[in-house]
């Protein structure tokens, strides 16, 4: 499989550049096809498969990013993959581009080669694993099906031509031996009652079955009414295997046949010895006989030959079974530590984040009431958080590709969210000269959501309006509650919708106009998103437009209303932070800067803080100081979060101490790892801080 070459497909219309991608792959064993435009690119994929296109953005005609999109639209290349290469380095809206498009991955020119030949080889690996996979079972499914159809269809003719007498008890026979044969998959199980099967029915005396071992030695899976070795070098035996066919031997004890010997020795007076072939492939030997017939029926021979043809096929069945199984484990195994990959990598990337959180927090809280500096602060504390959530959704490969993003509810004023997608749409909306309006209800409405991704509903509205509307367009914003349920209207002046195409915008990359939709940008799935997420919190979308040039509505339905909600959600942390005890706390942490930068931040809110940098120390001071509560860090040196909290719940005495993990590992498994190791909870770095402080109020 390693040695296979495969198809790469190298699109640029510089010559230049598709040589020397040939020169640096030419060792990975692929075939580098060549094409010089989008056109040409798209004419090769129509005639054949690629493990893998190399895509430059910037050509003639189509670009890279028009061919990519041309290329996902057929079905048969969607999910093909695609690295764009281009020589404007780290253009983020080119990568943004590129990823929504399905890009795999983006190479910068220059290209270094030696990352160009890891990527490479990683896709080419896994093409030829697939074509492997795929290989084999089909040849599992079309040599069972051949084989089978050979033997049933030589069975029936034996039988007919020999006007089998006692065809009823012959097909029951056959019948046992394919139930067995169907029943196992293990041929030191099926090979051994097949056989038995057949020294009851045929009411013989004497067998063996002998296999085909790796060193092509014949070794004994199954004997009876004799005894002899393990390892069988017969010249019966020897001779089926050169003849590649049976060897019947009647009257035994009254002929001089050579092959006959071994036979003459066990008081034989019949023996036959058939060959177990799959194809051509020789599997082993079945012999049977008997001491007191001296013929095998021919009829007795068509059951026997049957019998080791099936024998034959189950047994390199189960061969076939074991290689896919072995395949299949490796792929487990490639897949676990994927995941290992982006766990640790997830991890690494909340790290950084939390001290951001924290210096934002404490010099937030630091500054007098009106400072200018608070909204920088308040908007960079917002965006590492934001980044955080990203982190989440772009490293859960499993959660994404299967479509279950998970909501994290909790509860949140309205105006905040509203505030939030407004900030957030602002850039496209001033940028365009629009006029937006904002209508919201007088009192405080507190909703039980997914704060972000009730703010990304109402930005991907926003954002909807602005494109499709045309410069210094009016944009209306109104939010209603009826009981429970929220209602969401975004309103526009702009192109309207043709009445047809209302029940098909919310679909995955349904273009309205597509001429002028390429013009304002986006792929389609802004609304897609919507709905999706809508639906996630239980609620419905719809679109209204009375047609062409007349506007349009988009409305977002959710029951997400708290009733009897009368305090606004970023007011009631704040009070109850002011009425909060002062506590004792120990911070278990190795990263310098969260330890610190959380240190300080609980201080100014007047704990007593006390530090370690690893689980040893930090389960030593917790047993003996016994603080109120201890925020220990998960992936500690040495002594790692589970076991500081296993050794802090079984010290006498260490009890009364709250222990809150804080980990930068997410997942429902590190949670509940975390209960059972005796965490009273759980937090994700970085950490909210009016999560933290709620928190810390709750455990007192």
């Amino acid at each position: 499989m390693a040695g296979e070459r495969v198809d790469v497909l190298a699109v640029d219309d510089n010559p230049t550049n598709l040589l020397s991608l040939e020169v640096v792959l030419q060792d990975l064993g692929a075939n580098l096809v060549k094409a010089h435009s989008g056109d040409e690119a798209l004419l090769r994929i129509l005639e054949r498969d690629f493990a893998l296109v190399l895509l430059d953005i910037h050509m003639p005609g189509l670009d890279g990013f028009e061919t990519a999109r041309l290329i996902r639209s057929r079905e048969r290349s969607a999910h093909l993959p695609l690295i764009f290469i281009t020589a404007f380095e780290h253009d983020s809206v080119q990568v943004q581009r590129g990823y929504e498009l399905g890009a795999v991955d983006f190479l910068f020119k220059p290209i270094v080669p030696a990352i160009l030949k890891s990527k490479v080889a990683v896709f080419l690996d896994l093409h030829r694993k697939t074509a492997e996979i795929v290989r084999q079972a089909n040849l599992l499914q079309e040599a069972s099906r051949r084989e089978h159809e050979r033997s049933l269809a030589e069975a029936r003719t034996r039988w007919e031509r020999e006007r089998l007498r006692a065809t009823n008890e012959r097909l029951q026979t056959l019948s046992t031996l394919a139930n067995l044969l169907l029943t196992e998959r293990d041929p030191h199980v099926f090979v051994p009652a097949v056989c038995e099967e057949l020294i009851r029915r045929l009411g013989l005396d004497v067998g063996g079955a002998h296999l085909v071992q790796d060193d092509g030695t014949l070794r004994t899976a199954w004997r009876r009414g004799c005894a002899g070795p393990v390892v069988v070098s017969s010249p019966l035996a020897e001779a089926v295997r050169a003849r590649r066919k049976p060897i019947a031997l009647h009257h035994v004890q009254h002929g001089d046949d050579p092959l006959a010997g071994e036979a003459r020795d066990l008081n034989l007076a019949a023996v036959v010895a058939l060959p177990m072939l799959a194809g051509r492939r020789f599997l082993g030997v079945l012999a049977m006989g008997s001491r007191t017939r001296p013929v095998v029926s021919e009829d007795e021979m068509a059951v026997l030959q049957v019998a080791a043809d099936q024998l034959a096929i189950a047994i390199d069945r189960a061969h076939l079974f074991r290689q896919l199984e072995q395949t299949a484990n490796e792929l487990r195994i490639a897949d676990r530590r994927k995941d290992e990959f982006l766990a640790m990598l997830a991890h690494e990337l909340r790290n950084p984040l939390a001290p951001i959180v924290n210096a934002c927090g404490y010099v937030r809280r630091r500054l007098p009431e009106g400072d200018p500096s608070l909204r920088s602060l308040a908007a960079a504390e917002r965006q590492a958080l934001h980044m955080a959530r990203l982190v989440d959704d772009l490293l859960d490969v499993s959660r994404i590709t299967k479509g279950k993003i998970a909501l994290r509810r909790e509860r949140i004023e309205l105006r905040q969210v509203i505030e939030n997608a407004r900030q957030t749409s602002a850039p496209l909306i001033d940028a365009k000269g629009h006029h937006l309006t904002v209508e919201l209800p007088e009192a405080p409405v507190i909703v039980d959501a997914d704060g972000t991704r009730l703010a990304q509903i109402v930005s991907n509205l926003l954002n909807n309006a602005a494109k499709y509307t045309d410069d210094g367009g009016r944009i209306r914003l109104r939010c209603t509650v009826e009981g429970e349920w929220l209602q969401i209207e975004v309103q526009d002046d702009g192109v309207g919708i043709r009445a047809e195409m209302l029940d098909q915008v919310f679909e995955s990359f349904v273009q309205i106009d597509p001429t002028a939709d390429r013009a304002r940008g986006g792929l389609g799935l802004g609304l897609t998103l919507v709905r999706n997420l809508v639906q996630l919190h239980g609620g419905q979308v719809s679109a209204r437009s009375d047609g062409p040039g007349k506007g349009s509505t988009f409305a977002a339905r959710l029951p997400v209303v708290v009733q009897g909600a009368s305090e606004r959600a970023d007011e009631a942390p704040a009070r109850a932070a002011g009425g909060r005890a002062c506590r004792s706390i120990l911070l278990v942490e190795d990263n310098e800067d969260i330890r610190l930068t959380l240190r300080d931040l609980l201080e100014f809110e007047g704990h007593e803080v006390s530090e370690a940098s690893d689980g040893q120390r930090g389960a030593e001071l917790i047993v003996a100081r016994k603080p109120n509560v201890a925020l220990v860090d998960i992936g500690l040196p040495g002594m790692d979060g589970f076991q500081v909290a296993r050794h802090v719940r079984r010290a006498a005495g260490a009890n009364q101490t709250r222990l809150v993990a804080l980990t930068g590992y997410g997942g429902d498994d590190v949670a509940r790892r975390a209960r059972e190791a005796g965490f009273d909870a759980h937090l994700i770095k970085p950490v909210k801080l009016e999560e933290l402080f709620r928190l810390l109020g709750e455990l007192g």
